[in-house]
């Protein structure tokens, strides 16, 4: 299947909370306090909605940088409930890369749930490398990292 994707906008807000709820369903009422960070956050941000063909929204993917982190960015994959392999998962992956390296950013971070196991494989066939894990909230958190690759200049 093939996705459009464009910048979010204020009125995809409930949609983008109705994908992360079906990607990691375990999540409950946490999924208002993500949403509500990636609404209000002030820093560099890019952020975008992938559209299937019937137009409704089936991924969020966002980079984001806060003050004083240099070319480290955080990134965002949601999708669901179709596999992120070959679906909005891998075409928000690629556009959220293409910025990474425009806005040339030398790493770019995740932090997700153990037990998502789903995301963390996405993310680690893609070159992420698990940095470190810790408990919060009573959850397993794995932080995970990746290098950007900037292509030589001519």
């Amino acid at each position: 299947m093939s996705y459009t994707l464009r910048p979010a906008e204020d009125p995809d807000w409930p949609e983008v909370r109705r994908v992360a709820g079906e990607a990691a369903p375990w999540t409950g009422d946490a999924n208002d306090g993500w949403l509500a960070l990636r609404r209000t956050f002030g820093g560099v941000r890019r952020h975008y909605v992938a559209m299937d063909a019937g137009r409704r929204i089936a991924g969020y993917g966002a980079v984001e940088q806060d003050a004083g982190e240099d070319a480290r960015y955080r990134m965002f994959v949601v999708a669901g409930p179709e596999p992120l392999d070959g679906g909005a998962g891998d075409a928000l992956f690629e556009r959220l890369l293409d910025d990474l390296r425009a806005l040339r950013a030398t790493s770019v971070w995740m932090r997700e749930e153990a037990r998502d196991a789903v995301l963390i494989g996405f993310a680690t066939e893609r070159g992420f490398a698990e940095r470190s894990r810790f408990e919060h909230d009573g959850m397993q958190i794995v932080v995970l990292e990746m290098s950007i690759d900037h292509p030589a200049e001519p």
